[in-house]
């Protein structure tokens, strides 16, 4: 076979089936091995949260390529390819594919085989295609195994569209959704995983009925099968991390509560948090927002349930009794207002805005924005006015007030 061969291929007609929303990521897998003949070697890195179908995606590309002609090494798949097996001098006249599945899963000797083969295994015809988890860690791994004569391709998997997250949970029941069996699949923010577990679990639990309006979900139960699944999602975490995102699930409403985490969980700084809200978001488990929130409501309401339900009570109980708390220790953990943020407070009081403030001082509007927001949160207020009350309005006093709400916007 030969470079133009592979060029008359349709990257998503060779298996037969359509890898539902992953066109475009296929067709850079399709365009690597186009060239593979052209460039001194390709290496291609998949990268996806917990389940978001990175080993789906190395399986149909390998039959895609294998479809076009080429040379794949299947045994790489899950495991760190021997020296014996990719190394030998290549006799096949098209390109090679070489994959390895997961490895930020290997072993230290796993990975320092992988790193014998990938210096004797490069070069024009050969295209490596490796998948690993997001997260620093893993991004450290692929600088470790990068060849500087290589060309480097990295392609996300990200969540499915509406669209496509219904059509493969129709490929799965094989019959059309009915409204709320839509929603449900819906509700799963387009998760490969979930939508999976959800629709497969529904089925073979008995939990959807097909009727003339489509396939129904019968009950309001979340089948047991997606429950294991998030459990096996949880495993995979820190027990700090399970314990963080647990009591986010218990306790938050439809955004993520940090700093009432954080005080039940006893951190005494939010910076505390960051290691674990990274591994959350990792493992699939929280979105990479300017807020952490969860990925979807279905995978908040997993977490949750998963929390026996009397400690799900003492949780909530706990949460709610927080702030009165916080107010009634507000004035004795308040701190002293600095230069800068005294005399915004001062030029918001007679009546200037962001901008008009941002000239009068000779900083950027964004950094007065900033500043009145630490100043909402600490004080405890939703409003410019109150703020101004909370700190002027007392004879000067300038510990943080106890009334107000959080998180609120100036």
């Amino acid at each position: 076979m030969n470079a133009v061969a592979v060029r008359e291929r349709d990257p998503l007609s060779v298996t037969g089936r359509r890898l539902r929303g992953r066109g475009s990521e296929l067709s850079q897998v399709l365009g690597a091995l186009r060239n593979a003949e052209d460039r001194v070697g390709s290496a291609i890195h998949v990268v996806g949260q917990a389940g978001a179908g990175k080993t789906r995606f190395l399986q149909e590309c390998m039959e895609m390529a294998a479809g076009l002609g080429c040379e794949v090494n299947g045994a790489a798949l899950y495991t760190a390819p021997s020296g014996g097996t990719c190394a030998r001098a290549r006799a096949h006249a098209g390109p090679t594919l070489l994959v390895v599945d997961d490895i930020d899963r290997l072993s230290g000797l796993e990975l320092n085989n992988l790193s014998m083969v990938r210096g004797r295994t490069w070069g024009p015809g050969y295209v490596w295609l490796m998948s690993r988890r997001t997260g620093p860690e893993a991004r450290r791994l692929e600088a470790r195994l990068s060849l500087p004569q290589e060309k480097l391709v990295r392609i996300p998997l990200g969540g499915l569209g509406a669209t496509e997250a219904a059509q493969l949970a129709v490929d799965i029941v094989e019959a059309p959704l009915s409204p709320p069996l839509a929603d449900l699949v819906d509700r799963t923010g387009g998760h490969p995983g979930l939508v999976v577990e959800l629709v497969t679990g529904l089925l073979e639990e008995g939990m959807v009925r097909i009727c003339d309006t489509g396939a129904v979900p019968v009950g309001r139960e979340l089948p047991e099968r997606l429950h294991s699944w998030m459990d096996s999602v949880l495993a995979e975490c820190t027990s700090e991390c399970r314990q963080f995102v647990r009591v986010l699930a218990t306790c938050g409403g439809d955004g993520v509560p940090v700093e009432r985490a954080g005080a039940l969980l006893g951190a005494e700084r939010p910076a505390a948090l960051l290691p674990l809200v990274d591994e959350a978001r990792a493992n699939g488990i929280l979105t990479r927002g300017p807020e952490p929130a969860f990925q979807s409501a279905i995978t908040r309401r997993l977490i949750a349930e998963s929390v026996p339900l009397g400690f799900r009570r003492a949780l909530r109980e706990e949460a709610d009794a927080a702030p009165a708390a916080d107010r009634s220790s507000a004035g004795h953990r308040g701190r002293r207002l600095t230069d800068k943020e005294r005399e915004i407070v001062g030029l918001i009081a007679e009546g200037l805005t962001s901008r008009q403030v941002a000239r009068r001082m000779l900083i950027s509007p964004n950094t007065v924005d900033y500043h009145v927001k630490k100043l909402f949160r600490a004080y405890r207020v939703s409003c410019r006015a109150e703020l101004v009350h909370a700190v002027l309005g007392r004879g000067g006093a300038e510990e943080p007030g106890r009334e107000g709400r959080r998180h609120a916007d100036p």
